[in-house]
């Protein structure tokens, strides 16, 4: 009977490490993490494009961080249903709030190639009016939880927005 106790234990143990290496979540959040190593790098570099490419990884690596879903894995019955699940987390289809990660972070990009050459302050501010766009035509659709990490990036970039707002006006 210890035996099968101890064979059983170790089966869930493989099962559950299996999952956590094949599951989304974890990926994404190892990326983010990975994504905001590499900003910090290119922060170093005094450079007024390595220092918008360092800031460019650092908020898709941090919205990906934020903005991600974590999906429901049922617990392990017997074997085929650990088959079933893996299978069910391959075929998955991308949740509403991952198709908007996927927006806001194309909008980012795109941004940083239209502003290459212009100031950081155009850049952070069309990062802005994605994000502002984007809740507003996402609003109805989302989950109050979505809405509260997503409003986490729009006070973010709302008080950069003022502080950018005030320099130009104190220089002026």
């Amino acid at each position: 009977m210890n035996s099968e106790t101890e064979e059983d234990h170790k089966k869930n143990k493989k099962f559950t490490l299996d999952l956590l290496i094949k599951s989304p979540y974890l990926q994404i959040y190892i990326f983010g993490i990975t994504l905001i190593i590499i900003s910090i790098v290119f922060s170093y570099n005094p450079e007024p494009l390595y220092f918008k490419i360092g800031l460019t990884v650092s908020f898709i690596g941090s919205f990906l961080i934020i903005m991600q879903s974590e999906k429901y894995i049922p617990k392990r019955i017997d074997d085929s249903q650990i088959t079933r699940n893996i299978d069910a987390i391959k075929k998955t289809k991308l949740l509403l709030s991952e198709k908007i990660t996927l927006i806001i972070i194309v909008w980012t990009l795109f941004s940083f190639f239209i502003t290459n050459d212009a100031d950081l302050e155009i850049f952070i501010v069309l990062i802005f009016i994605g994000l502002l766009v984007v809740k507003q035509i996402t609003d109805e659709f989302t989950t109050i939880h979505f809405k509260r990490r997503m409003n986490i990036f729009i006070i973010v970039f709302l008080i950069i927005y003022i502080i950018i707002t005030a320099q130009k006006i104190l220089t002026f």
